[in-house]
């Protein structure tokens, strides 16, 4: 029998429950979106960069992400958690590389300045297009046009 939520469950484990009890995840205007995910652990230098990155590619693909703390070595193990930080894009983790050591360590990525602690904002955005291509980031909504000018307006002159 599983433990009550809170008790003798790791907050992993609860948010993972969590996150299997919705149906649906639906962004800020009701569509299907990603269920994205945020792996870190406080040491982590680079956890708050993720953070923020993730935040405006969700402003750009209508998404909110879960931020998931893996505090042990036994709760990094159960989630397969490569490093922090770590981003999954519907439980799938873009970055991984073939026979990565699972554990509660910081990770670094591979970029076209070398090796650093996060993706790029540009490299992330790659992802997330790769993940769902059909998605694209959400263009920002038209800029009303001014109206038109009266007839006052194009004399020069104020009405008398």
């Amino acid at each position: 029998m599983e433990a009550p939520s809170g008790e003798g469950s790791t907050k992993l484990e609860r948010q993972h429950n969590h996150r299997q009890m919705r149906s649906a995840v639906t962004g800020r205007y009701g569509r299907r979106t990603m269920d994205v995910e945020l792996l870190y652990f406080e040491g982590c230098p680079s956890w708050r960069v993720m953070d923020e990155r993730l935040g405006v590619l969700g402003a750009e693909f209508d998404f909110d992400h879960q931020r998931i703390l893996v505090d042990t070595p036994e709760a990094a193990e159960r989630a397969g958690f490569l490093g922090s930080p770590t981003v999954r894009i519907d439980g799938e983790d873009p970055f991984a590389a073939p026979g990565a050591a699972v554990g509660l360590s910081c990770r670094v990525y591979p970029t076209v300045d070398g090796l650093i602690g996060c993706p790029t904002l540009a490299e992330l955005r790659a992802a997330f297009q790769r993940h769902a291509p059909a998605r694209r980031p959400r263009s920002r909504p038209p800029q009303r046009a001014a109206p038109a000018p009266g007839p006052a307006d194009l004399s020069g002159s104020s009405p008398s």
